[in-house]
């Protein structure tokens, strides 16, 4: 990225929405800004000429963020956030800029859907790679969703159009096809919106007209996702089904189960935006239906909550190594069979956000003393988040991995693409120190 693209993103964060919360702080006048601006770059000189690669810019940008949380100025506040931002974004690193707006947001009157829309832009016209127009094709859709919410559906528009563009430079078909139903979506959203307003102008001369009040309580519940407000529309609308569900929804001794199961019927006849915002309403209602459950009822109930959940099942499997282009983290802990712990950490910081399926994790170690009872188990940590069980450690593992000088690979597969920042690795021995001792882990791709 160019130092004139830098400065144009740099001058983004500047712009302000029309209101804002009365709690959060101007931005800084322009002389004062560059004065605290000046003064971190000068305190921060010698690190910020030795930030050659993504990873040392990363690891700066981390330590102007901790300053900026203990500062009590908003002014100098403002700049190390400003700075970090600058320091991720010459690094392509989207989400870590993106996490600076959000903090900028939080206490400062900027517009953070707009600089984001415009960031995301900016990123779309470079020469990346296919794994950071991956970074960018996932950062849309949130944003998407909260424009239509605003009902700003011109935004939702250029994003939607983003996505689209963004996809196809990820050669990733799936992505053009979802990029594409969302551009169809938006069009009957934007419909359905200016319907909704001209329903609302016409509610205030006939307030019991049922179709009304039917078409006005579908779009707050499905589509706005405001569902007090809706359900008394749609209570006094003119389909029995969904006035009954509406009414039930308030009446003593009302079924959670039979109430999350039918606004969940409900929602396998929506699509889109609006199956989702049915089945998160569902959702509520077989939460509290679930621990009166048991049995199939029970099994039934949280396989559809599960299926609300992200997907993070990921899979891996122990392959033998292979070559690749480049390494791009890594770290050891080197010792012998007998002074080693029995499980020991690996932290993978990366220089760039990077789709768990495109890594290989590269396990490397020595023998100690093969036998029978020598099993143990891989864990692995995304950024931070729970422990995962990903694969499991045998005597045979130990044995293939010795047949390539003590190397072993793990591939995951992750049908969500997650990208991770941090990858933490635990390899537990559930036999003591003996059999194979691993000495390195290091990701490649």
């Amino acid at each position: 990225m160019s130092s004139i693209q830098v400065c144009i993103l740099f001058t983004i964060l500047m712009m302000t929405s029309p209101s804002y919360s009365a709690e959060k702080s101007p931005l800084p006048e322009e002389a004062i800004l560059n004065k605290h601006l000046q003064l971190v770059r000068k305190l921060n000189a010698t690190e910020l000429r030795n930030a050659r690669y993504a990873i040392q810019r990363k690891q700066l940008a981390e330590k102007l963020i901790g300053e900026a949380e203990r500062t009590e100025d908003s002014a100098s506040r403002y700049a190390l956030l400003l700075t970090a931002q600058k320091l991720y974004l010459t690094g392509d690193d989207f989400i870590g800029a993106f996490q600076i707006v959000d903090l900028l947001h939080n206490d400062f009157q900027i517009d953070s859907l707009k600089t984001k829309t415009e960031i995301l832009e900016t990123a779309a016209s470079q020469r990346l790679l296919n794994r950071q127009f991956k970074q960018v094709y996932f950062l849309i859709p949130p944003l998407i969703e909260e424009a239509i919410q605003n009902n700003n559906f011109e935004t939702a528009t250029a994003l939607a159009n983003l996505a689209k563009k963004i996809a196809t430079k990820t050669r990733v078909h799936r992505y053009e096809t979802a990029a594409h139903e969302t551009r169809l979506e938006l069009n009957d959203l934007q419909k359905q919106y200016s319907e909704f307003i001209q329903n609302q102008k016409s509610l205030q001369q006939a307030p019991q007209d049922q179709k009304l009040n039917l078409e006005i309580g579908r779009y707050l519940c499905f589509v706005k996702n405001e569902w007090p407000q809706g359900l008394q529309r749609l209570a006094q609308g003119g389909d029995e089904p969904l006035a009954n569900l509406a009414r039930s929804e308030s009446e003593k001794g009302t079924d959670p189960l039979e109430l999350g199961a039918a606004w969940w019927k409900t929602a396998e006849m929506l699509q889109g935006l609006s199956a989702k915002h049915v089945r998160q309403h569902a959702a509520v209602w077989y939460r509290k239906a679930l621990p009166q459950l048991e049995g199939n009822q029970k099994t039934e109930v949280e396989q559809k909550l599960n299926e609300l959940a992200p997907t993070e099942s990921i899979k891996a499997t122990l392959v033998a190594p292979r070559k690749y282009s480049r390494m791009i983290a890594q770290d050891q802990h080197r010792g012998n069979a007998g002074d080693r712990p029995e499980a020991t950490t690996y932290y993978l910081n990366f220089p760039h956000p990077v789709s768990l399926n495109d890594l290989r994790l590269r396990i490397q170690g020595h023998a100690a003393q093969l036998n029978d009872t020598c099993n143990g188990a891989i864990f692995i940590s995304i950024d931070g988040g729970e422990w995962l069980g990903v694969s499991g450690w045998t005597t045979e593992s130990s044995r293939q991995a010795l047949k390539f000088q003590g190397w072993v690979e793990l591939e995951f597969t992750s049908p969500d693409d997650l990208l991770v920042r941090q990858l933490r690795v635990l390899f537990q021995y559930q036999s003591g120190k003996s059999a194979y001792v691993i000495n390195q882990v290091m990701s490649v791709e």
